[in-house]
């Protein structure tokens, strides 16, 4: 199997991408947490969400991203 090499750049707009995609109760706890270095229990505040949907939305984010990548990446 032949695997294609991405630069950087490539793989963050692929990234962005993916973050376009997704529902804005799910993108938004995920840059908050990953881009901005809120904790947990800040973003539920921020957003006057429980902790758990906080970090429910995080989770299934994350899982988005990753089947997104993977199957652009064909792994």
């Amino acid at each position: 199997m032949e695997m294609e090499m991405y630069s950087d750049e490539d793989s963050f707009r692929r990234i962005l991408n993916v973050l376009a995609r997704m529902e804005d109760i799910v993108r938004l706890p995920l840059l908050l947490k990953h881009y901005y270095g809120y904790s947990y229990e800040e973003i539920a505040k921020k957003m006057s969400i429980p902790l758990g949907t906080v970090k429910s939305r995080i989770h299934n984010g994350i899982k988005v991203l990753r089947k997104e990548l993977e199957y652009d990446y064909g792994e």
